[in-house]
């Protein structure tokens, strides 16, 4: 259990950064559109956490080298399960707070009307 929450954390901030690094690149390339301020501030904070969830990431992978000892049979549930459970809760909760939330335009959000 210990080692799937560990791949799973790093599964995802993997994953935030490769998602990170690309849209950042097509964010780039599309100047057309601008923001304002609030938003580009939001941007910048989602960045932020994007490479915050790091931390988790590299504490959990220290953390199963550190506790674990493959010479024991295998267990599903140890003393450093909770700890690990843990780890990936934060790292979750980094996550959800990093999604990006774009703003909704009315061209996008076309209603359609049923006519009697």
């Amino acid at each position: 259990m210990n080692l799937i929450c560990t791949i799973l954390t790093g599964l995802g901030t993997l994953g935030l950064g490769i998602t990170y690094f690309t849209k950042k690149k097509e964010d780039d390339d599309d100047e057309t559109r601008e923001m304002p301020e609030e938003d580009e501030e939001k941007v910048k904070k989602h960045g932020f956490l994007r490479t915050l969830s790091t931390i988790p990431a590299v504490g959990s992978i220290i953390a199963f080298v550190l506790t674990e000892d493959m010479r024991n049979q295998m267990a599903m549930v140890d003393k450093w399960t909770l700890m690990m459970v843990g780890i990936l809760a934060v790292n979750v909760v980094v996550m959800a707070l990093s999604k990006k939330k774009y703003p909704k335009n009315d061209e996008d959000n076309v209603e359609f009307t049923k006519e009697a």
